[in-house]
C-alpha cells in the first residue's frame, strides 16, 4: 500500500493525503480560514499523454460566528429608552461579521416575538410610569 502525504509548498495548510493505490488523493486543509472559502477543483487525465481532462468541483463555504452584537435605538440613551405613548420607536440589533448572516431573534420579557431576522418596528401603546 502506497500512501500519499505531500504538502503543497505554496499553501502550507494544504496537503494531499490518501492511498494512491486506491486512487485516493484527498486535499486536506488544516486551520480552515475565511480565505479558504472557494471553489476547489480536481482534475485527472483519463490516459497518459491525453489532452482531455476530467474535472469535478466542490464549493467550500467557511462559516463564521458573529464577533459582536449590539442594539441601537432611534431615540436617545442606552439600554433604557423612554418613548411617548403612541409614538414609534425603531430598535435595531446588529450581529457583526457572521457568515452566513446571523439569524436574529427578538424577545420581550423572555418570550420570543418573531422568528423573522432583521429589523423590527415596535409601536408602543403605553409606557410604565416611574416610581
Amino acid at each position: 500500500m502506497y500512501c500519499v502525504d505531500r504538502e503543497l509548498s505554496a499553501y502550507p495548510r494544504y496537503r494531499v493525503v490518501g492511498d494512491a493505490s486506491k486512487g485516493e488523493h484527498h486535499l486536506q486543509i488544516s486551520d480552515v480560514r475565511l480565505e479558504d472559502d472557494a471553489v476547489f477543483e480536481c482534475q485527472v487525465s483519463p490516459e497518459p499523454g491525453s489532452t482531455r481532462v476530467l474535472r469535478s468541483n466542490a464549493t467550500l463555504i467557511v462559516l463564521l460566528p458573529p464577533t459582536s452584537i449590539e442594539m441601537e435605538w432611534s431615540g436617545e440613551g442606552e439600554g433604557v429608552v423612554e418613548v411617548e405613548e403612541k409614538k414609534v420607536v425603531q430598535v435595531i440589533c446588529k450581529a457583526r461579521d457572521a457568515k452566513p448572516p446571523a439569524e436574529i431573534q427578538w424577545f420581550k420579557n423572555g418570550r420570543r416575538l418573531s422568528p423573522t431576522p432583521g429589523k423590527f418596528f415596535f409601536k408602543l401603546s403605553s409606557i410604565n410610569p416611574s416610581g
